[in-house]
Parts: C-alpha cells; sequence; structure tokens
C-alpha cells in the first residue's frame, strides 16, 4: 500500500512546509519495495504519494488539461471506466491514467462524484486552482489516512509517524483513548491513542481552505427497504450474481494475485466465485497443525482447483516479530494476534497482490440473546453497551490509575452515545450491525499486517459498492445467522457445501429451521462442558493462527525480558496513566502463575513498544528493512 502525506498551513510559509514535509516522505519511506514519490504542492500545503506501482494507476499526481483540478490517489477505483462512459466524458480526451481520469471526473462533475467511486481508495485532491485542498477517504475508510489539526494547521499521513512528523508539537499519549483500545480493542470513532491524532472517518471528504477546515460524509451505512422483499432463493441468487462481478472485478491487472484461505465462509466464497481461466491461483493458510483451517483449507483448494500452501514456521514466534508488527501496526492492535508478518517472504514468492474475505456486518453474522430481545433503537444500544464496554471495564480498570480510569470511564461513555449520531438505522439489528462496523473495520483490516501495505496490496471483492447496496436490502430477519449467505454458497457451489466450516465443523446448513435449533443446542452443550475440559486440559480451540496463546506467551520468556521489562522499567507505560505494579503482577502472575493475562499483556505490551518507538524514537530493535528507506 502506498503512503500519502501532507501538510496544510493556514498561513504560507514556504520554508517551514518544505522542512515538514521532508521529515513527513523520510518517517514513511521504508519497505522492502523501491518507491517513487509524486509531489503535489500549493502556496501554503504540500502533499506526496510514496508509491510501490503494484496497482498500475499511471502517472500521478493526475491533472486535468487546464490544471483546475489535480489528484494523488492512493488505492483503487474499480469503475472509472464505467463512470466515464455514463458520465459522457468526452473520449478524445480522456486521460490514460487512472488518477487523471478521477481528476477529469470530479472536475466536470464536482467532488459529489466520490459517492458513485467504487472501490478502497483514499484521495488528495487540489481544485480551485490550488486554493482548495480535500481529502477523501473511500466508503469503509479501507485506507487508513490519520489527520491532527492544530492551531497553525493540520498534518495528515497514512501512518501515525508520518503525522507526528510534520507537526509542530510532540506527541502525548491519550488516556481515554488508551481506556477504549483495552475494553473494546479499537477506538470509538477515528480517535487514536495519541492525542490529537484522528483518523479519517468512513466516506468523509474533509477540506482545507481559508474558512478553516471543514468535514462533510457523502455515504452512510444505511440500511433501505424501500422496494419489495425477495424471497430467499431469489436474494442467494442475485447474491451470486453481484459476487461474481466483483470477484472478476479484482482479477484486474498484471500482478501476481493470491488469497488467505480459511474454512470460514467468506474466504471460501471469494475463492468459489474466481473463474477458471484465472486458475491455478496460490492460496495460503498458516496456524498449528491441528487447527481447524489448517485442516480444512486444502478440501476446498483441491476442490476448486486451487494451488495452496500451508504456511509453518517453528521455534519463538511472538517475541522475534513484536518489533516488527507494533512498527507497522503501530499500537493500534495487540501484536500477539497479528503475526503472520512472518511469513511474508514466504507469500511474497508466489503473489503481489491478496484477495480478502472481510465482509464485516453487511450479512448478519453477530447477533447475541441479548439484541435478540431488544424492540428499539435506544435497547440497542444499551445492549451493545453492556455487550462491548460494561463486559470488558475490568481489563482497564485493572491497569489504569483509579482517578485516571475515573476520569476515562466517564468521556469513554460519553464517546460511545456520540458513536451512534451518524448511525441512522432504527431496526436493532441493522443499529448494531452498522455500529460494530464502523467501529471494527478500519482497525482490522488496514492495521493488521495480515497483509503488510509496505509489501502487498489487498482487494475486498466483498465490500465492492455495488455488492454491498444489495446486502443493505436484505430484510433483518432475513440476515439472521446469515442464512442468505449460507443460502447463496450451498446452492452455486455445491462442490464445497460438504466441506465443514470452522466456526461449527459441519458442513453448511441454509435451512435456517434446521440449523438454528441444532447451533443452540451445540452451544448450550460446549457452555456445559468447557469447565471439565479446561480442567482435564482438553479444551477445544479454534486455533486459527495460535493455537493456545498464554501457553505460547510462556514458552517464550524472553517476552518478560526483553519486551515487558524494559518497557515497564522505561516508562513506556506512562506511571501518571498506568498502574505499573499492577502491570508487574500481571507479569508476574502469567510467567510465574499460570495466570491467563496473555491477551491484556499483548495490548500493554504493543502499547508500550508503539511508544517507544513512535514517541522515544528507540527502533534499535526493528528490523532495518522496515524502517530504512524503501529499495
Amino acid at each position: 500500500m502506498p503512503n500519502l502525506v501532507g501538510i496544510w498551513r493556514r498561513e504560507a510559509n514556504a520554508a517551514a512546509i518544505g522542512a515538514g514535509h521532508q521529515r513527513q516522505i523520510a518517517a514513511v519511506q521504508s519497505g522492502p519495495r523501491v518507491c517513487k514519490t509524486h509531489r503535489l504542492t500549493g502556496s501554503n500545503w504540500a502533499a506526496a504519494l510514496l508509491d510501490h506501482g503494484l496497482l498500475e494507476n499511471g502517472p500521478q499526481p493526475g491533472k486535468t488539461s487546464d490544471g483546475s483540478v489535480a489528484v494523488l490517489l492512493d488505492g483503487e477505483i474499480l469503475n472509472l471506466d464505467e463512470l466515464s462512459k455514463q458520465h459522457r466524458l468526452d473520449a478524445a480526451v480522456r486521460p490514460v491514467s487512472r488518477a487523471a481520469l478521477c481528476a477529469a471526473l470530479i472536475a466536470q462533475q464536482g467532488l459529489g462524484i466520490v459517492r458513485e467511486f467504487n472501490g478502497l481508495f483514499a484521495l488528495v485532491v487540489a481544485h480551485d486552482q490550488g486554493r482548495r485542498l480535500s481529502l477523501v477517504s473511500d466508503r469503509y475508510s479501507a485506507r487508513p489516512l490519520f489527520y491532527r489539526e492544530e492551531a497553525n494547521g493540520l498534518s495528515f499521513a497514512t501512518e501515525l509517524k508520518g503525522v507526528l512528523a510534520g507537526a509542530t508539537q510532540q506527541g502525548e499519549v491519550d488516556a481515554t483513548a488508551i481506556c477504549e483500545l483495552l475494553v473494546y480493542g479499537v477506538h470509538f470513532g477515528g480517535r487514536t491513542w495519541l492525542k490529537g491524532c484522528e483518523r479519517m472517518p468512513p466516506a468523509t471528504i474533509l477540506t482545507l481552505d481559508a474558512a478553516g477546515v471543514h468535514t462533510e460524509r457523502y455515504w452512510s451505512y444505511l440500511y433501505c427497504y424501500d422496494n419489495e422483499p425477495l424471497d430467499n432463493d431469489s436474494y442467494a441468487t442475485r447474491f451470486a450474481v453481484l459476487l461474481d462481478r466483483a470477484v472478476e472485478r479484482c482479477m484486474r491487472g498484471s500482478r501476481r494475485i493470491g488469497m488467505f484461505l480459511s474454512a470460514g465462509y467468506d474466504s471460501r466464497a471469494v475463492a468459489a466465485s474466481i473463474r477458471q481461466y484465472h486458475l491455478p491461483l496460490p492460496t495460503f493458510t498458516f496456524g498449528v497443525a491441528n487447527s481447524r483451517d489448517v485442516l480444512l483449507a486444502p478440501q476446498l483448494a483441491e476442490k476448486l482447483g486451487l494451488d495452496h500452501y500451508h504456511l509453518t514456521s517453528s521455534g519463538a514466534y511472538l517475541a522475534p516479530n513484536a518489533a516488527a508488527i507494533v512498527w507497522r501496526t503501530e499500537g493500534m492492535l495487540p501484536f500477539t494476534g497479528t503475526t503472520s508478518i512472518r511469513f511474508h517472504d514466504q507469500i511474497g514468492a508466489h503473489a503481489d497482490i491478496i484477495l480478502t474475505g472481510f465482509l464485516a456486518e453487511f450479512c448478519g453474522s453477530h447477533t447475541w440473546p441479548q439484541l435478540l430481545l431488544t424492540r428499539s433503537r435506544p435497547a440497542a444500544i444499551e445492549a451493545i453497551f453492556q455487550r462491548f464496554v460494561t463486559a470488558r471495564l475490568a481489563r482497564a480498570q485493572t491497569v489504569l490509575r483509579p482517578e485516571v480510569f475515573a476520569r476515562a470511564y466517564e468521556e469513554l461513555r460519553y464517546r460511545f452515545e456520540q458513536s451512534f449520531v451518524d448511525n441512522d438505522n432504527e431496526h436493532p439489528f441493522d443499529v448494531a450491525d452498522s455500529w460494530n462496523f464502523t467501529q471494527l473495520q478500519p482497525n482490522g483490516t488496514c492495521h493488521a499486517p495480515a497483509v503488510d501495505r509496505h509489501r502487498f496490496e489487498m482487494r475486498a471483492p466483498l465490500m465492492d459498492a455495488e455488492l454491498v447496496d444489495f446486502l443493505l436490502t436484505i430484510r433483518p430477519w432475513t440476515r439472521l445467522e446469515q442464512r442468505i449467505y449460507k443460502l447463496m454458497i450451498a446452492r452455486s457451489f455445491a462442490a464445497i457445501r460438504d466441506v465443514p466450516c470452522a466456526n461449527s465443523m459441519r458442513p453448511i446448513e441454509p435451512r435456517f429451521w434446521v440449523e438454528y435449533p441444532q447451533m443452540t443446542a451445540r452451544l448450550i452443550g460446549r457452555k456445559v462442558a468447557a469447565p471439565v475440559r479446561r480442567l482435564l486440559g482438553r479444551e477445544d480451540r479454534l486455533g486459527r493462527e495460535i493455537n493456545d496463546l498464554d501457553a505460547d506467551i510462556r514458552a517464550e520468556p524472553q517476552l518478560r525480558s526483553d519486551l515487558l521489562d524494559p518497557i515497564l522499567a522505561g516508562e513506556h507505560l506512562d506511571p501518571a496513566i498506568f498502574d505499573v505494579g499492577a502491570v508487574q503482577r500481571l507479569v508476574q502472575a502469567e510467567f510465574d502463575q499460570h495466570r491467563d493475562h496473555g491477551a491484556l499483556l499483548g495490548s500493554l505490551a504493543s502499547l508500550g513498544l508503539a511508544h517507544r518507538q513512535i514517541i522515544g524514537g528507540d527502533v534499535a530493535d526493528v528490523p532495518a528493512y522496515l524502517r530504512e528507506p524503501c529499495g
């Protein structure tokens, strides 16, 4: 993934802007691929795109013939050719460059045309002869873009490192954001753990001009039931047709394409939709030998004609990769859950672009009893709070200083309520699905180095705009437990229907009235049996990547000696925010008493490492290829 960086100042100061901009480029210019730097400048701003060329967008920046609009395109807009014909862009002067075509459409139709863009992208748009600068995120904010507003202007970048390099003030830790991260796993809205640094929200246009900084949302995750409902078979048929189109859009270009293959619904649906003339195509699964994905993915690959690779490594894998993972994820995710970086050399031998089966909540996959019992929007919001906040408060309360936690909790509650302001859905299922998607998705797909953005590109067919618009018309109860999704797979891809799914270890059962009672009975059985199995040491874990996190942590004592202890000694977990004694007791309980605190320690270690690297400037343990100039 290319890196965008830029600085905008309220008053022109060429020397200061130029110096800050160069610091930004230096901060993010790292990786194994050779990058070309594309620059775009105005009287009081400067922007650049560090481009590894995988997406074949052509020369940048793209400009109109009169120079009225100029664009830096990070990512892909897959329907530019369709839009140019639809809006009758003059074929005689139609630009060849994708970025230039984007600029021509904006010049003709206005910035509102971004509502029609289908793809995962981030744009820098200079218009009105450079007097206005706009930053545009895609529908889902799948391409990360962070910014920090200060009294004299704003700095932005794909990475937090680039934002701080362009800012005039040093970075500080945000205690409330830390609390959010420990409770929910990600931040509400666009917050980050660095005070003042925000992530661009989904579907947002942020404009910088003489009037200052202002934002506009151009799309929202809103379910729409204006049309007559279809029967289930018709929904499933339409789903299959649109998925086929979406996958075919993602196969464009001359780069090598591969995909991660699990035994869940999403990646199998994408894999099964790949047309025969694109085969064989490499697929990758990683995890311990007895994990369900590792056992089942080869069966899917064989039936679909895919070249499958089970990626394995031996010995310690957490401690040796922690610094590299945090350098890429910047403390936004626990490094213990994103350890695929150790396989990137193996993946890179076969693919440059990775198809992902990421789908999020569009098919109703996440419902729980409390939500099923709600009958109103306020009741749904309260159920969400109880599930995602109240039930997890102890994690933060354990390690934060009492006075910090008390203040942070009050603000956290307010921020939680504010996170529903742009959620215009009314049905409880719709409210929950859209909220969970908009909160979880950007961090889950942008920061996890499952696809290292400096080495690979990502394409997500199930987030195709045309497909999503259709999925947002499926009624709530029809979506329950992915009924339509399962029916689509079972009917359209009969060859893989009987390959068990990792979450249930059973074939796909599209008949809801048969599956739901069985699923409920199995859930109750697991709840009853789990304590006994745990006592006997026979706990059944999915093990998609990590079989037993706490056992793996305890098997690497260097995590304590080389990572956790130095973080605490160096006060990279700020004693004004954290109860350092409590954290030390957690470390002791994990390693000496075999108490299971691995998930919390993973989050704390990631935050401490990020503080050391980004604020403290200590990158001695970061691999050279990640921190030195690319190429």
